[in-house]
């Protein structure tokens, strides 16, 4: 529980902390939370000031548990590999619709999302995320590095049980090479 040490500000590491269940952020002025590659974490809540959003190999993790409410406008990093309970799709279409307002100076820059089974009723988000192929964003590779030139990384599989339009499944498979769609 950082929420009561206002002062802590800039970079947390927090990686030789295997044992997480639950990090509360919110109230402080951290920027990035360096989490521990995998573990049991089941909740984290992140500071207003947070540019990163890293995840990786968290099971127990669902997207209910992630909370960015405070900083969504701020997210410039988004990573989220084998949560296989977050949607990280949905917190993409979040992220992308909060920074609308932003143009094309949003905040989000760097994006992987690798791991993901999602199933979607409705095709709206898809036609959110098609935007990360505007060439205003980038993707990173698996150590968060930007792989400049690239588009970002979606490496997963999305089912659509609707209606759906064309010209965005287009935008989709020709440029997220890694992205199966169920139409």
């Amino acid at each position: 529980i950082l929420t009561r040490v206002a002062t802590l500000g800039g970079r947390l590491d927090l990686s030789v902390c295997t044992h997480l269940k639950r990090v509360l952020a919110a109230g402080t002025a951290i920027t990035n939370i360096i989490l521990p590659n995998g573990g049991g974490l089941e909740y984290i809540e992140f500071s207003p000031y947070s540019q990163y959003l890293t995840l990786k190999n968290y099971p127990m993790l669902e997207s209910s548990g992630i909370i960015i409410d405070d900083c969504i406008g701020r997210i410039t990093n988004f990573q989220v590999e084998n949560c296989p309970k977050v949607d990280p799709i949905l917190l993409l279409s979040e992220i992308i619709t909060a920074q609308k307002e932003q143009g094309a100076s949003h905040a989000l820059k760097r994006v992987r999302a690798v791991g993901f089974d999602v199933t979607y009723n409705s095709f709206a988000t898809m036609k959110t995320i098609q935007k990360l192929a505007d060439g205003t964003y980038i993707g990173l590779d698996s150590s968060g590095n930007a792989i400049a030139g690239e588009h970002p990384v979606l490496d997963g599989r999305i089912v659509i049980n609707n209606n759906y339009q064309q010209s965005v499944v287009d935008v989709l498979t020709e440029n997220f090479k890694s992205l199966e769609l169920v139409l």
